[in-house]
């Protein structure tokens, strides 16, 4: 696990709604991977400044032809020519000429198991490039920080946890435990973000606690599995999903909307 600095926000309002963007399992250069909703979502993204967002990785396929999940026929029709000449390379340009338009509003971006099998193999370091390209941070696969937001007089602080994912949990009740775990046996934090699923959820658990006068209260947690931009059933292919029969998923991102003044948490899904 990563521990990073606190990212720092500075508001005019500790009353205003934030949007913290979680875009994660974009498979960029897999043939199913839906580009026009992801494009839908940095248009949103750069026209808003009260939206972040944080890469949850696997943001490109990189399956190469030495990869034993290897399939041509899933591999981007436009994407070919640079798929199997300059895969890396292309890659963090496609990644870094993408992700450009919105780099001011990024806390960070994770390394998924795509991006971690490609380089075990290389000598590229792919997201750690991208993350130089576009002057943000290196979250590795998980990583913990806190979430500042600052007003002139008052700020608020959110202990923010992410970790790309793991294991093949298909069913829903499979994957809301996995977080689950996270949420109660792995790390103590406000805000828990977790991809690889490929799939929008939410789970918001409270904890009791005694503050300092002797007063119980109550603590939320709010936690997202973080969604994907790889359909499972697509015109002219049949990836692996289809292959195993997996369940269609809705495309898109999760924001955790944050109202720093209340405390307030909640789940917005595109």
């Amino acid at each position: 696990m990563r521990s990073l600095p606190p990212w720092i926000v500075k508001c005019n309002s500790l009353a205003d709604r934030y949007r913290l963007w979680a875009i994660g399992d974009v498979h960029l250069y897999n043939r199913a991977c839906i580009v026009s909703e992801l494009d839908a979502l940095i248009d949103e993204i750069r026209g808003d400044p009260h939206s972040l967002w944080i890469g949850l990785g696997d943001m490109a396929d990189c399956i190469s032809p030495y990869d034993p999940r290897f399939d041509a026929q899933e591999v981007a029709p436009e994407k070919r020519s640079n798929f199997f000449q300059k895969l890396g390379r292309s890659i963090i340009q496609d990644l870094t000429e993408k992700f450009a338009p919105i780099k001011g509003q990024c806390v960070g971006l994770l390394r998924g198991n795509h991006e971690s099998k490609y380089e075990s193999h290389t000598d590229q370091a792919i997201m750690e490039d991208v993350c130089e390209n576009l002057g943000v941070r290196y979250c590795d696969y998980c990583c913990a920080f806190d979430l500042v937001f600052a007003a002139k007089k008052a700020s608020e602080s959110f202990k923010l946890w992410a970790h790309h994912g793991a294991g093949g949990a298909t069913t829903t009740g499979g994957k809301i435990n996995k977080l689950k775990k996270a949420m109660t046996e792995v790390f103590d934090a406000d805000i828990y973000l977790m991809g690889h699923c490929h799939e929008q959820l939410d789970l918001s658990l409270v904890n009791l606690y005694q503050d300092e006068r002797g007063v119980i209260r109550q603590r939320k947690k709010q936690g997202v599995v973080t969604g994907a931009y790889l359909a499972t059933y697509h015109s002219g292919t049949s990836g692996y999903g289809e292959q195993k029969l997996y369940s269609p998923v809705s495309l898109g991102s999760v924001a955790v909307t944050i109202v720093p003044g209340t405390r307030r948490l909640g789940v917005e899904k595109r």
